[in-house]
């Protein structure tokens, strides 16, 4: 016996792979808001946990920038709240 679940499930399943691929690129409203998540978590950690988010920043300023030439890895790390001058 199939749920109205399992039905549903395979009712989106079907509908996103029927939607044409295209290419999707990050915004800067995106930029924005994973810059805010890492500067709240920033703000919020002590010791091992602040220099966790710290890493996390600077790993995803890299790959980020890697795949946009206009990223601002600054401009993005001081928005993620790290003091980008002993960087």
């Amino acid at each position: 016996m199939t749920s109205h679940r399992d039905t549903s499930l395979n009712a989106l399943t079907g509908f996103y792979t029927a939607l044409p691929q295209k290419e999707s690129y990050v915004t800067k409203k995106d930029y924005i808001l994973i810059a805010k998540a890492i500067n709240m978590a920033h703000m919020q950690s002590l010791g091992n946990q602040k220099e966790g988010a710290e890493l996390s920043a600077l790993f995803l300023a890299r790959s980020l920038a890697d795949e946009n030439p206009l990223f601002n890895r600054n401009t993005f790390l001081k928005a993620c709240g790290l003091n980008v001058k002993g960087i």
